[in-house]
């Protein structure tokens, strides 16, 4: 069984995954900058870096999730407080990431349009699947708003029916108590305790005159 939800770490592991995606993405689009007087823009070097982003959001596929998420002990897992399975995960993975989905159909047009030998009517469908996914984008990164729920789940959680875990935090006991923190969920429930809760770990079923 899994432990306790992680709360606002979510969202810190998402700045260091995104810090690393888009300076990739931004790396290799704007590299002959470094040989040229001015900012030049390369159509190849983004999709090359929205490829290698690609690449990289394919450890969300693991329980472990993305670095972000491995430098801050946190852990993908089932709202039930159980392993994710795989099935979960990759319906979690093609969600939350089609902002980056978006990216790469996007520079996969840019680099369509650059060349003059490729079918007009290709470059077309290509930018309106990009504009689609796009689109389906913005939804699931406006889903973030709704991890200030009871489970921190964003819309991408909801839908697959996971939750991100504190990996450094599991279910466990001590001698006679089993110990809560601060935002720990008491066992069978859902939700966070909002103050530190000492429980029994085997209460004994006491008589009353």
């Amino acid at each position: 069984m899994l432990g306790r939800i992680a709360t606002m770490d979510r969202l810190k592991a998402a700045a260091i995954d995104g810090t690393i995606m888009g300076a990739v993405i931004l790396g290799t689009a704007f590299a002959p900058s470094l040989y040229n007087k001015a900012l030049v823009f390369s159509s190849t070097g983004a999709l090359i870096g929205a490829f290698l982003a690609e690449l990289f959001s394919l450890s969300d596929l693991t329980r472990n999730g993305t670095p972000g998420k491995v430098i801050l002990k946190l852990r993908i897992g089932s709202a039930n407080r159980k392993e994710a399975t795989d099935d979960q995960l990759v319906r979690r993975w093609a969600m939350k990431h089609m902002p980056l989905h978006a990216t790469l159909a996007a520079a996969l047009y840019a680099w369509m349009d650059s060349i003059p030998a490729v079918d007009a009517a290709a470059v077309y469908i290509t930018g309106a699947i990009a504009v689609l996914v796009g689109l389906a984008g913005v939804l699931f990164a406006a889903g973030y708003v709704l991890m200030f729920d009871t489970l921190y789940q964003a819309l991408h959680d909801v839908l697959t029916n996971t939750c991100v875990y504190d990996a450094s935090i599991t279910e466990h006991q001590q001698v006679g108590f089993q110990v809560l923190k601060p935002g720990d969920a008491p066992p069978g429930q859902p939700f966070a305790s909002p103050t530190p809760i000492l429980r029994p770990a085997n209460p004994a079923r006491t008589e009353t005159d």
